[in-house]
């Protein structure tokens, strides 16, 4: 049986970018709750109250899941023995601007929801900053002190033969992480991860896919 791989960095730090990359080394790839079932996001939404693990069926379903997992690692690292862990990162005054421009959109989206009266399940990762860091509204000092908090836990709590790091906008190579995972599809030494355009869609000239 294949090792289960979890990406668990924050968002604005390149996961589909990872998530890309490890689908063409031949994994089967979740990004995200878009396109799945009412049912699991049902599920996900319940157990995101109760604080305990959700979507385990998600997990069996794919080789690698991607922004999902921020909330329920640390239940993953107990009741998942051999499930690897990628942690995406970006330097941190890089992280707070995305962030600050990302939640601008998603207030704007929380107001469209109050007004119906209902929030849409493939965004309730929107709740995930109230989650971490205690705060929903945008708070640079808190949410600086949550991005720390938050990779010194799992740096803590991972162990090291289970963890790979990776920073998209450093320039870190595909390679290293094709290595770690010992897989069969091995990119050239010097390829760099794919980004997302201004647009929004992925960067994928040059890629081998």
């Amino acid at each position: 049986m294949r090792t289960k791989i979890v990406e668990i960095g924050l968002g604005q730090t390149g996961t589909r970018s990872v998530a890309q990359a490890v689908a063409w080394m031949g994994y089967k790839a979740r990004h995200g709750l878009k396109g799945v079932s009412l049912e699991m996001k049902q599920d996900y939404a319940q157990c995101l109250m109760e604080g305990v693990p959700w979507g385990f069926g998600l997990y069996d379903e794919f080789d690698f899941v991607g922004n999902v997992s921020l909330l329920h690692w640390e239940l993953l690292l107990e009741f998942e023995p051999e499930m690897k862990f990628i942690l995406s990162l970006r330097g941190i005054d890089g992280w707070i601007a995305a962030a600050r421009a990302e939640f601008r959109t998603r207030r704007r989206r929380m107001q469209d929801w109050r007004r119906v009266g209902s929030i849409p399940f493939d965004q309730i990762s929107t709740f995930g900053p109230l989650m971490l860091f205690g705060s929903y509204v945008f708070q640079e000092d808190i949410w600086r002190a949550g991005f720390e908090r938050y990779y010194e836990q799992a740096r803590e709590a991972i162990p090291a033969d289970r963890l790979f790091e990776v920073d998209v906008f450093r320039g870190d190579k595909m390679r290293d992480l094709a290595d770690w995972l010992d897989s069969p599809n091995k990119p050239p030494q010097d390829l760099v991860y794919p980004k997302k355009k201004k647009s929004g869609v992925m960067n994928s000239k040059n890629y081998p896919w």
